[in-house]
């Protein structure tokens, strides 16, 4: 198994002096998976940028020209249009454009995020084109770029109006899950949790309040509501009457009007119930809501999925991010561990299949999704270490 260390880099890697000579070319390449940069061949675009570039001071003159490079090429790709291409080779571009938005947020190319901005109608224009599926979503990587470098745009120019994607954020959570794909909410509550610190405002509202658009435009059950409340509230660590507090400010909001009831209600009584009086089990059962696992079980859960060892199973693993994945037998010993890449998930487990050409024997598939490869890669070998499977011990 390749491994790609998570470490950055200390010394200047040789391929950075290969860039600097041709900068197009070369990020061409990286983006391509063409790039000479062993021993990080392995990782996709935006790991592998991380661990060339992540390292150098700030204004190193290869930073300056990485971000010069991903904005002329993503320049090129956008006057060029969407090219005509079949659904494989279409794909691959796609996954070009994607990781060149990503490399944009990873190493905060200010320049690059700046351009998006100021011609914001322009670059939205061409990225509404870009929604081809799920797994490639040109038009979801570029509002992912705008969300996490909000906050270097606002300090590189004092021009741009901080808060001016707000109204974005909340239009999209108002319509994930009908205009927008649903995976698209993860992307607009991301950008309101994102914006500008406002004076005089808890840093909370903007998403909270997101919560409630979605509410209104989508109506969702009270399970799929608690879920998007305690993984978001799980990453600001609040004393139990901060919630209430912050709480008590969203619901005073005209359009809260119409959550439906039994959803502001359980609201309430989820920030209640952790100090003070305590809801009468009866009253929570009238609303509907089900008792549910706590945080730390229910994030940790937020990133597995189980699916049957077969082709229908495997066709409803999600593609968007890579993950390290184990194949079990029916009574639930771990045959096999592995990493797949973003976009190949599905293909490199039917590779395993029975006739495949790297059968591994199972009933099941449990994944895990990941950040990036790296971090796969070393909780791979953290679990293959602890569970020695039968399958790993052939070398794979």
């Amino acid at each position: 198994m390749a491994t790609v260390t998570t470490a950055l880099a200390t010394d200047r890697h040789p391929w950075l002096d290969t860039f600097m000579a041709d900068p197009a070319s070369e990020l061409d390449n990286l983006l391509s998976g063409h790039a000479r940069i062993e021993p990080y061949q392995s990782a996709d675009a935006p790991d592998a940028a991380r661990l060339l570039f992540g390292g150098l001071p700030e204004g190193d003159e290869a930073l300056a020209a990485l971000d010069r490079a991903v904005w002329e090429w993503l320049d090129s790709q956008r006057t060029g249009g969407v090219p005509d291409l079949d659904q494989l080779p279409l794909e691959r571009w796609l996954r070009k454009v994607s990781e060149a938005f990503e490399i944009i947020a990873l190493l905060k190319l200010r320049h690059t995020a700046l351009d998006l901005r100021q011609r914001f109608v322009v670059w939205n224009s061409w990225c509404d084109r870009l929604a081809i599926s799920a797994q490639r979503d040109g038009r979801y990587a570029f509002l992912r770029t705008l969300a996490l470098t909000q906050r270097i745009v606002a300090d590189a120019d004092s021009a741009v109006t901080p808060f001016g994607l707000e109204p974005l954020w909340l239009q999209v959570c108002e319509y994930a899950g009908g205009a927008y794909p649903k995976h698209y909410l993860a992307v607009s509550l991301l950008g309101l949790r994102m914006l500008p610190e406002r004076e005089g405002t808890p840093s909370e509202r903007p998403w909270m309040t997101g919560l409630v658009h979605w509410t209104i435009g989508q109506k969702p059950t009270a399970e799929e509501f608690s879920q998007q409340w305690w993984a978001l509230k799980g990453l600001y660590p609040r004393m139990p009457s901060y919630w209430r507090s912050a709480l008590t400010g969203t619901l005073r909001q005209s359009s809260v009007n119409q959550i439906p009831d039994e959803l502001k209600k359980w609201w309430q009584q989820d920030v209640a119930r952790k100090e003070g009086p305590i809801a009468e089990e009866s009253e929570i059962q009238s609303v509907g809501v089900p008792q549910l696992p706590s945080r730390k079980t229910h994030q940790s859960l937020l990133n597995r999925k189980t699916v049957r060892f077969n082709k229908g199973g495997l066709e409803k693993l999600p593609e968007d991010k890579p993950v390290v994945y184990k194949i079990v037998t029916t009574g639930g010993a771990n045959n096999y561990i592995g990493v797949a890449k973003r976009g190949r998930i599905q293909d490199r487990l039917s590779e395993h299949l029975p006739g495949g050409p790297d059968a591994i024997p199972g009933a099941k598939v449990v994944i895990e999704q990941m950040d990036n490869v790296a971090d796969a890669r070393q909780k791979e070998a953290n679990m293959i270490k602890r569970a020695q499977p039968k399958y790993n011990k052939r070398g794979k």
